[in-house]
């Protein structure tokens, strides 16, 4: 089982890595939308099987939001920036919890992940 978790976590690493084909016609909303979607069912996850499963979801659409421009003045563009690099400084936090295959803190860094979506949406207005 723990093969199978550090498995999917490097093939989620890896595909973050050298670019995940994009989402489409895809937006920052989009990505947005995705994430908020792959959060709630990873949040709602009783074994570490499916929360990882959402998780990746979750990394592949916060990928996307960060390689895409933010649709704002220069100051704004500036706080998504540090967003997505607060953003991405978790995820890596998040794999670390997946690797040891460790739930509730998986659970507890997406929760600071959620704080840290408060803060960035706010300071940018939405």
């Amino acid at each position: 089982m723990k093969k199978i978790i550090l498995a999917a976590s490097a093939i989620a690493l890896i595909a973050i890595a050298i670019g995940v084909k994009s989402l489409s016609g895809s937006d920052v909303k989009d990505s947005m939308q995705t994430m908020k979607k792959s959060y709630a069912a990873a949040m709602s996850s009783t074994d570490m099987k499916e929360f990882s499963q959402y998780a990746t979801l979750l990394q592949t659409a916060a990928h996307e939001a960060s390689q895409q421009d933010y649709d704002g003045s220069k100051p704004n563009e500036i706080i998504y920036r540090a967003g997505m690099l607060e953003l991405n400084q978790e995820m890596t936090e998040l794999n670390q919890a997946v690797a040891a295959n460790d739930l509730p803190k998986a659970k507890s860094i997406l929760a600071k992940v959620n704080d840290s979506k408060k803060k960035y949406h706010t300071a940018l207005g939405e």
